[in-house]
């Protein structure tokens, strides 16, 4: 399988139907997850409930045979020694994170419906990541292209 040109956060979230399940190419802010590098213009509201512009990070593994569906190009490098790289990084600049833009190829994970419960801690919805607040994850294989974002290249903040 060919992973074609990278999609943003946005386009995945505007169709998750379409992308379930599938491997893509992602072009994101990576943080606590894979945040869209703008607002996205229509963002995702189920059942009034409105998600945020990222995608979770559910997965670092691989499993058998998929790291053949992820293309592989010059300078790509699996995820764990990319992870790895950047701890490294980290603690080299004493703990300034910075912001980092990456291209990474993996699976997207996406829930067929939406369910939001109120419980004694207050509203949890069934998404992924911490407290199922995102509404999708990304099984990242491959991470590439990093580059550092300036501040000026991300005009908007965390929710």
């Amino acid at each position: 399988m060919r992973v074609t040109a990278a999609l943003d956060v946005c386009d995945v979230l505007r169709d998750l139907g379409r992308y379930r399940g599938r491997v893509v190419a992602i072009r994101a802010e990576l943080s606590d997850a894979l945040r869209a590098l703008k607002p996205c213009p229509e963002p995702l509201v189920t059942k009034e409930y409105r998600w945020p512009d990222a995608l979770a990070i559910e997965s670092l593994t691989i499993d058998q045979g998929d790291e053949e569906c992820a293309a592989k190009e010059p300078g790509d490098m699996p995820v764990r020694e990319f992870l790895d790289q950047l701890r490294e990084a980290r603690r080299a600049s004493k703990g300034s994170e910075g912001r980092l833009a990456v291209t990474v190829i993996g699976r997207v994970l996406a829930r067929e419906e939406y369910v939001r419960v109120q419980t004694n801690y207050g509203l949890l919805a069934n998404g992924y990541g911490h407290l199922g607040a995102f509404p999708a994850a990304m099984q990242i294989w491959v991470v590439r292209k990093p580059e550092r974002l300036t501040v000026n290249e991300r005009d908007r903040t965390h929710p």
